[in-house]
């Protein structure tokens, strides 16, 4: 990674590859587009460099320092103009957040060096402009200037509401991925990037994230919401059911549902799901230490600095604050301001998605821990994270195997319960789906 690149931002870092072609007719196109293929989107580089031969070192290693700053002719292609007046409005949005110039229309947002902070920047400024929501997700399935348009124009003649995302188009089975408390599909990205084949996959989001809507507050509602919807794009199965978190629980409680109206479930993947820990604990969490990890999922950090920067000192039991609203208002602007500062989302803008998305985790978290799963007769398996405090994964595997009246089997992979579905962690995640997608997975690999 580099951050002295031409019209990077201060301490901007973008991907950098260094190339020895044996092909001299390959492309830098072409090496982007199979190495996509094989990595998640944050780490396919967005520049390329051909070089005659590798600069080494005395000791024959590569001289990393002496390799050349890619120019401007390395970092850009020749642009494909915009052809109407709705792709020039957005090539001018998308200049300004990637701080570019000749946007073409066919360039992909992360090969132009976009990530996920620049993503949600952009998408609000998008929302501002246009006053037409997409969620984030929609960057990942449509990429370009050109795909983008054609999804505004869409959203302009129809303007549905939808519980359903595509993450990846394909033409083979489709992978449903549950949002857990959050209520958005945005975990998911990297993950829908990373998995091999040509599945499409799908996102499943809560009500009320595009508009002003609360989501239902019991997970069985919501169940047979995603139900309908689910059917409606694939009635005749096999479904193929996924969830982080306590996205787990719903798509757990989604098979439950299917199995009995007699539709036919293959299999549900429970990504680091803890269907009864910490219950107890979380039915006494304060309105403030449900502030904090909102507040995280924005700004990151520990408990103490979130608690610090947003001022939160209350102890009173979230269950007795719900007339506090002037409380959430205060709140939600201190994290407005918090969030402008750091550059993760703009000033104008920022302030009503972050209401929305609280309002749909104030319903979804308590929703979670009220929850009391019932087990149906469908396949589960569990993958966790490897970095799960040891006093729990006894509990948690035992809680994952009472889903289900069939068959079980579990899985490890490296990092924690937020860096599971993160690169690189979220490539080892992607390959063991691949195995249970194509029906090659053997059992427990603990």
């Amino acid at each position: 990674a580099r951050d002295d690149l031409p019209g990077a931002r201060p301490g901007e870092k973008r991907l950098v590859a260094y190339v020895v072609l044996t092909d001299a007719s390959m492309t830098s196109a072409a090496l982007r587009r199979g190495l996509s293929q094989q990595l998640p989107a944050p780490m396919v580089p967005g520049v390329y460099v051909v070089l005659p031969s590798m600069p080494l070192s005395v000791n024959g290693k590569i001289h990393r320092a002496t390799l050349p700053t890619p120019d401007a002719r390395a970092i850009r292609r020749r642009p494909t103009p915009p052809r109407n007046g709705l792709e020039l409005e957005l090539a001018q949005i998308w200049s300004q957040s990637l701080n570019l110039d000749d946007i073409s229309i066919h360039d992909n947002f992360f090969d132009l060096g976009g990530h996920s902070l620049l993503a949600v920047r952009l998408m609000a400024a998008v929302q501002q402009h246009f006053g037409i929501d997409l969620d984030l997700a929609a960057l990942y399935a449509c990429g370009s200037v050109a795909e983008m348009a054609d999804l505004l124009r869409a959203k302009r003649e129809t303007d549905l509401p939808s519980n359903l995302v595509t993450l990846r188009a394909g033409s083979g089975l489709p992978l449903f991925c549950v949002h857990a408390v959050d209520g958005t599909a945005t975990p998911y990205t990297a993950l829908a990037r990373a998995v091999g084949g040509d599945y499409l996959v799908y996102g499943i989001q809560a009500p009320g994230l595009e508009d002003d809507r609360s989501p239902p507050e019991r997970f069985e509602d919501l169940a047979a919401l995603y139900l309908q919807a689910i059917t409606e794009v694939w009635p005749d199965g096999p479904h193929i059911l996924c969830g982080w978190s306590a996205g787990g629980l719903l798509a757990s409680e989604i098979a439950r549902q299917m199995e009995g109206a007699g539709h036919d479930v293959s299999v549900v993947i429970l990504l680091d799901t803890h269907p009864a820990a910490d219950r107890d604990v979380h039915q006494t969490d304060t309105r403030d230490q449900e502030r904090v990890m909102f507040a995280h999922q924005w700004l990151g950090g520990t408990e103490e600095e979130l608690r610090e920067s947003l001022n939160l000192i209350s102890d009173a039991p979230a269950e007795y604050e719900d007339e506090r609203q002037e409380d959430d208002e205060d709140f939600l602007d201190r994290l407005a301001v918090l969030t402008a500062r750091r550059e993760v989302l703009p000033a104008n803008g920022g302030r009503l998605l972050l209401a929305r998305r609280w309002r749909v985790f104030r319903h979804l978290f308590p929703a979670s821990y009220r929850h009391k799963p019932l087990p149906h007769g469908c396949r589960v398996v569990s993958i966790r994270a490897e970095d799960t405090p040891q006093e729990l994964i006894a509990g948690q595997e035992r809680d994952c195997r009472d889903l289900t009246r069939g068959e079980f089997s579990s899985h490890a992979v490296s990092g924690d319960h937020h860096q599971l579905l993160r690169p690189p962690n979220v490539v080892s995640v992607a390959r063991l789906i691949d195995r249970i997608m194509t029906g090659s997975d053997v059992g427990n690999s603990e």
